[in-house]
């Protein structure tokens, strides 16, 4: 608790409201102590949907990339391991590298997944942040055995799980 006091009390709403684009309002977010990417895209999204906050923002908002999202890329064969193989990674921090423009070995930049979102996401007219839904497939179907075929992703897997 006393963290999440802490957190609270370097949160600056007035600033926040003041922020003209997307990237100062993240900023100032990633800026708080244990608040890291997944926390503020996961806020800002929130923020602008439900409260229509800055409706401008909704292009520029990032797909919080956590297990659940990583876990639907993993299942779907969308990123794997050289070779084509299914990766055993699966937790975000395995899979991605939080650095803006890195070239890691073996983890993709997550600035790059933020790409590939957008543009996949514009080839259909939608927004990058469409693909947030990766997190309800994974946590309500693809992570449940018994529900795995009924995922709008089941065409994708070929796993006969």
């Amino acid at each position: 608790m006393e963290r999440v006091r802490a957190a609270q009390e370097a949160f600056d709403a007035e600033a926040l409201r003041a922020a003209e684009r997307h990237r100062d309002a993240y900023e100032l977010l990633v800026e708080i102590d244990d608040v890291g990417p997944k926390i503020a895209n996961e806020y800002l999204r929130k923020v602008v949907h439900a409260f229509k906050f800055r409706p401008s923002w909704v292009p520029d908002l990032c797909v919080p990339l956590d297990i659940h999202v990583t876990k639907a890329l993993v299942d779907t064969k969308c990123i794997h391991e050289n070779g084509g193989s299914r990766t055993g990674r699966m937790t975000a921090g395995k899979v991605f590298n939080r650095n803006h423009g890195s070239t890691p070995r073996e983890r993709i930049a997550a600035d790059d997944m933020q790409v590939a979102f957008e543009r996949a996401a514009k080839k259909q007219n939608a927004n990058r942040i469409a693909f947030d839904e990766l997190w309800s497939e994974n946590k309500f179907y693809l992570s449940i055995p018994a529900f795995r075929d009924e995922s709008c992703l089941s065409s994708f897997l070929g796993d006969g799980q």
